[in-house]
């Protein structure tokens, strides 16, 4: 495992990110917790996060993501999420997208500092 010490950006749950090591790949964050990458285990693996990630601290935070397939279901996810504020103003954000996130869509685990932010322009925007 690394001895690197965390200098990893902040993520908050809605933010679109992309993986250092495959930039072609949208995430969607669904969670960030205070959990380490050395302490959080891939279930049924019996490894953890920094285990599957030796190139990035193990002291990392953990960020919880779902892949985006394209621009237009994130177009849909946004889209359901603003419905939804519409209905209630005062539901959290981070309950919005894991709600707007389809259900089964399998979340998984990364070490804070592999993950960058992505840009994203709806088609309307530009």
């Amino acid at each position: 495992m690394s001895n690197m010490q965390s200098t990893s950006p902040h993520f908050d749950p809605g933010d679109l990110v992309t993986d250092r090591e495959n930039a072609d790949v949208f995430m969607l964050v669904v969670d960030v917790s205070d959990d380490r990458a050395d302490d959080v285990e891939v279930a049924h693996t019996g490894s953890t996060v920094a285990d599957y990630n030796p190139a990035y601290p193990a002291d990392d935070p953990v960020i919880s993501i779902v892949f985006v397939e394209d621009e237009h279901e994130l177009g849909l996810w946004e889209k359901h999420a603003d419905l939804q504020a519409d209905r209630n103003p005062d539901t959290p954000f981070v309950e919005l997208i894991a709600d707007a996130a389809p259900n089964g869509r399998r979340r998984y685990s990364y070490p804070q500092s592999r993950l960058i932010e992505a840009e994203y322009r709806k088609e309307d925007d530009r």
